[in-house]
């Protein structure tokens, strides 16, 4: 089964779910879309092989936090995948205008609970409602 991740209102991640029910992503679409380049580029896959490259500062918490799917259709190769949990990792770890923007977002939910708003309630719902098992 294959489902999207939607980011943002013109932009989704491909995902697959494992026989436990654990939904996966793909690096390479994430990468391009968290770093301002378009889908497809080759640009995540230069990155990717970049960040798990031995000796690279990242390479063990990449490498651990990633498997590989083949996605439906024809001609497609195994791609690296990242639960959510393992795509936050890896926004932490990668450059660029958008990625930024996407920690400053993470960083003002992070202070918001630490704050206590009781706002995050109905949102923490809406997105309970889409049921994605981290």
């Amino acid at each position: 089964m294959e489902v999207a991740l939607k980011l943002t209102e013109n932009a989704s991640l491909r995902g697959m779910r494992n026989e436990d029910g654990v939904w996966y992503f793909s690096v390479y679409d994430f990468v391009n879309f968290v770093t301002g380049h378009e889908l497809g580029e080759t640009y995540a896959k230069m990155t990717f092989s970049r960040l798990t490259k031995e000796g690279h500062e990242h390479a063990k918490e990449v490498v651990t936090n990633c498997y590989y799917f083949r996605f439906p259709g024809q001609g497609q190769k195994s791609t690296p995948c990242m639960t959510l949990r393992g795509l936050q990792r890896l926004l932490m770890i990668l450059g660029g205008k958008v990625a930024a923007e996407f920690r400053e977002i993470v960083e003002g939910v992070f202070t918001r609970y630490v704050a206590g708003d009781t706002s995050l309630i109905e949102e923490v719902r809406d997105n309970a409602a889409v049921q994605l098992r981290v």
